[in-house]
């Protein structure tokens, strides 16, 4: 039976962006569009400075889920840690660079092992946070993988603009400064890893598509940790979303969290 959930999202409005179905087996949190609707910055909040998610319902046995959002940057942001209940720690992006700090902190609070870092795509918003610790901060914490798919240069050159080209330079020179058995950025669709208790099944390397470049080329990874199912779409785009949908059996994943 499950046991108590606790949601401290900033904004009443925030409600509006999700459907909550509970029964006394499962609880699903999925949008009301499908996967191929844009994603923005996983678990929108725009009010306050801070503000998480904990999931505590007992759905990841002794592991556990927390999302964060608007800590310093009080914008949009995609920052997850997954305590796997064994010590070590699965991070999925982590924000701006200017919640670098404040991500930092946490992952220490949390034994400071992180088993799995997971990239979706290289906007500020999602890797700023993780180029500042790898500059900085690398020693602080033990980092197994990295893991994340990029596009080529001249993609990037052709298609984004000089914002997005200077979040993807430097993160990869910052990914540079790390050990080569560390760094994982040629990940491919059907690619599992494994974080002690966690298993997570890449669904999808960098997608190339014009429109909207850097969001569609979202990495999707669903990651099960004690039974239960959570895929991170990043801020994939429409246009990515159909070709998830044509390459990969949604069906078939049995995921819990969206």
């Amino acid at each position: 039976m499950l046991s108590r959930t606790e949601m401290s999202f900033c904004s009443a409005s925030t409600s509006n962006h999700f459907n909550i179905i509970k029964n006394n087996k499962s609880k699903r949190i999925v949008f009301p569009t499908l996967l191929w609707g844009l994603m923005i910055a996983c678990f929108l909040v725009l009010v306050q400075p801070f503000c998480s998610f904990a999931e505590d319902t007992g759905l990841f046995g002794d592991g556990r889920l927390t999302l964060y959002a608007n800590h310093e940057s009080k914008s949009q942001s995609l920052s997850c840690i997954i305590e796997t209940g064994e010590g070590g720690l699965i991070v999925i992006d982590g924000g701006w660079n200017i919640n670098s700090e404040f991500l930092l902190k946490q992952i220490q609070a949390k034994g400071g092992h992180v088993q799995a870092w997971l990239l979706t795509h290289p906007d500020s918003d999602h890797v700023g946070a993780i180029t500042t610790i790898l500059n900085h901060h690398s020693q602080d914490i033990t980092i197994d993988g990295i893991y994340c798919s990029f596009l080529d240069d001249d993609w990037y050159e052709q298609y984004c603009d000089q914002g997005c080209q200077q979040t993807v330079y430097a993160l990869k020179d910052a990914l540079s400064r790390m050990p080569e058995d560390v760094v994982h950025d040629d990940i491919e669709a059907g690619q599992i890893i494994e974080a002690g208790p966690a298993t997570i099944q890449i669904l999808n390397s960098a997608y190339a598509i014009e429109k909207n470049t850097s969001n569609n080329s979202s990495v999707v990874y669903l990651v099960s940790l004690n039974g239960t199912n959570v895929v991170f779409l990043g801020d994939l785009g429409e246009e990515g979303g159909r070709q998830l949908m044509e390459d990969v059996d949604l069906a078939s994943l049995n995921c819990d969290i969206v």
